[in-house]
C-alpha cells in the first residue's frame, strides 16, 4: 500500500502533461474539473473512452466528471513514468485497476449516506477471504457521500476505484495502445482514490492491493505501507492510517454485497440521445447506480427512562441454516474447528466436510442497529 503524487516534479516537453498552476487548487473536484476541462471536454475520442456514460450526479456528490479525469490523470501519470523508464509500484498498480475498469465502461456506484453508515459500523468477517469476493463489476468506481468520508477519515473524498485483476496480462485499451502491458502473475485485488492534501496543495493517489488468497480482516493491516514521495513520519503514519481506514470499509462494502444483492440499484436511461443532421444536439442522460439507496439503520429504544447516549452495536457476518436441520448430510457450524479468535478455522476443516457445510448454510449480515434515546 503506497502513495504517490499525481504531479510531474520534473518537465516533459516532448509528452503532454497533466496541469500545473502556481497556486494551489481549493479541492480535489476543482483539479479534476481542470483536467476534464483542459484534456477530455473537447477530445472526442477520449471522453468517450473515459466517460463513456454520462451520468446525472446525484445531490451531494462530486460531479462524475471526476472520475474520468481521475482516470486519465491516473494513467498519463503513469505513461509519463514508464517512459522514463522507471514507473513506481503505485503507478503500476493503478494502471491495472484503470484498464479494469475501462474494460468495463466505467461503472460508477454510488452509496447512500445512512448505507455508508451501516457499512463503516459493521466488522469484517475473519473468515472472509479475497477469492470469496464476488464483485458486482469486475472493475468499478464506487461513489461514497463526501460528507460522510469527511467524518470518516478527515479527508476530501469521494470516489474510490477498485478491481479484481486474476493473475495474467492486462492491456490497455482501444485509444491507449501507446501504455504499456501490465502483467499481474499472482490474482490481486486493487483499491485506489485520490486526496488532496491542503498542507502542500498537491493531489496525491493512493493505492492498495491484496493477494487473493489473504483473509479480509487480516490483511487490512498486515501489508506493509510504503512512502514514495518523501514524506515526513508524521504524515507517513497519517496516510498509513487512511489507506488502511478507506480500504477497511471498501471490503465492507463488497462482502455486503455479496450477500445482499438487493442493495444494489441499476440506473436507468433518463434522456435519450438527440440528433440533428448527423450532429448529436443533446447527449443522452443516465441516472446512477446505487448502493443501498433509501435504506434506514434499525432504532432500537431504551425505554422513557434516562437512556445512554446514542450509538451504534455494530453490525457482522454469521451463518444462516438453509433447508433442514438435520437432514441429509447436515454439518452444524458448532461442529467446525474454531481458532483464537473463536471463528471457524477453515485451515483445519476437511475439504468434503466444508462442501457438506455450505450446501446447507448461507452468510447473513446482521445489520448494525441504532441503541439510545427515551421511547
Amino acid at each position: 500500500m503506497a502513495t504517490l503524487t499525481l504531479l510531474s516534479t520534473a518537465p516533459r516537453p516532448e509528452r503532454e502533461s497533466l496541469p500545473h498552476a502556481p497556486t494551489p487548487w481549493s479541492t480535489l473536484a476543482q483539479f479534476l474539473g481542470s483536467v476534464y476541462d483542459n484534456h477530455l471536454a473537447q477530445d472526442v475520442a477520449k471522453r468517450t473512452l473515459f466517460e463513456p456514460r454520462r451520468i446525472a450526479t446525484p445531490d451531494g456528490y462530486h460531479s462524475t466528471k471526476c472520475v474520468a479525469a481521475g482516470l486519465y490523470a491516473l494513467l498519463t501519470q503513469a505513461n509519463l513514468a514508464a517512459a522514463d523508464g522507471a514507473p513506481l509500484p503505485t503507478e503500476v498498480t493503478g494502471s491495472a485497476f484503470c484498464y479494469r475498469i475501462l474494460e468495463h465502461h466505467v461503472p460508477i456506484y454510488f452509496v447512500d449516506q445512512e448505507f455508508a453508515r451501516a457499512v463503516a459500523a459493521t466488522q469484517l468477517p475473519d473468515d472472509f477471504t479475497f477469492a470469496d469476493l464476488h464483485w458486482p463489476q469486475d472493475g468499478m468506481v464506487v461513489g461514497w457521500p463526501p460528507r460522510f468520508l469527511r467524518e470518516y477519515t478527515d479527508r476530501e473524498i469521494c470516489y474510490v476505484h477498485a478491481a479484481n485483476c486474476p493473475a495474467g496480462s492486462y492491456c490497455p485499451p482501444t485509444g491507449l495502445r501507446e501504455m504499456p502491458e501490465i502483467v499481474v502473475p499472482e490474482g490481486r485485488s486493487k483499491i485506489g482514490w485520490f486526496y488532496y492534501a491542503w498542507a502542500n496543495g498537491r493531489p496525491e493517489c493512493f493505492v492498495s492491493a491484496y493477494l487473493t488468497e489473504d483473509k479480509l480482516a487480516e490483511s487490512v493491516a498486515a501489508y506493509t505501507y510504503t512512502d514514495f514521495i518523501g514524506e515526513e513520519a508524521a504524515k507517513v503514519q497519517a496516510d498509513k492510517e487512511l489507506t488502511e481506514r478507506v480500504s477497511a470499509i471498501m471490503l465492507k462494502l463488497l462482502v455486503i454485497l455479496n450477500m445482499e444483492r438487493s442493495f444494489i440499484t441499476s440506473g436507468v436511461l433518463e434522456r435519450p440521445r438527440r440528433a440533428r443532421h448527423g450532429k448529436v444536439v443533446r447527449h443522452e442522460l443516465w441516472s446512477g447506480n446505487f448502493l443501498g439507496r433509501g435504506y434506514r439503520m434499525v432504532r432500537e429504544s431504551m425505554g422513557t427512562h434516562s437512556s445512554p447516549r446514542l450509538h451504534i452495536r455494530r453490525g457482522h457476518v454469521t451463518w444462516q441454516v438453509i433447508g433442514q436441520r438435520g437432514a441429509g448430510e447436515f454439518i452444524s457450524a458448532s461442529a467446525l474447528a474454531r481458532n483464537e479468535q473463536g471463528s471457524i478455522d477453515w485451515d483445519k476443516v476437511a475439504p468434503d466436510t466444508r462442501e457438506k457445510f455450505l450446501r446447507c448454510h448461507k452468510r447473513l449480515w446482521l445489520q448494525p442497529v441504532l441503541i439510545g434515546g427515551n421511547g
